[in-house]
């Protein structure tokens, strides 16, 4: 990645560099959980969502200057939000 990760955590151009948006860990978090696989302990799914994430864009995983802790703090951050639209869209 071209720019340092700030010390707020990764700057937009980051996240998206790393495919850490919005639409794409609901994607993932929603595949996980149909499957069984998602955790209901927050920092494992964490884990569990950025993990999915690097495997489908391993080139950008790859840096070896990623800050693993600002990625995980970022999706545990939207993870609530993002399952409860999970949950309310599979009610539908």
């Amino acid at each position: 990645m071209s720019e340092n990760v700030e010390a707020r955590g990764l700057t937009f151009a980051q996240r998206r560099e790393l495919g850490l948006t919005i639409p794409n860990i609901a994607r993932t978090a929603k595949r996980l959980k149909q499957a069984g696989e998602l955790s209901e302990d927050p920092d494992v799914a964490a884990a569990q969502i950025a993990a999915a994430l690097a495997g489908e864009n391993l080139q950008a995983f790859d840096d070896p200057s990623i800050d693993w802790t600002a990625i995980l703090a970022f999706i545990e951050k939207l993870l609530p939000l993002i399952l409860q639209i999970i949950s309310i869209f599979s009610a539908i």
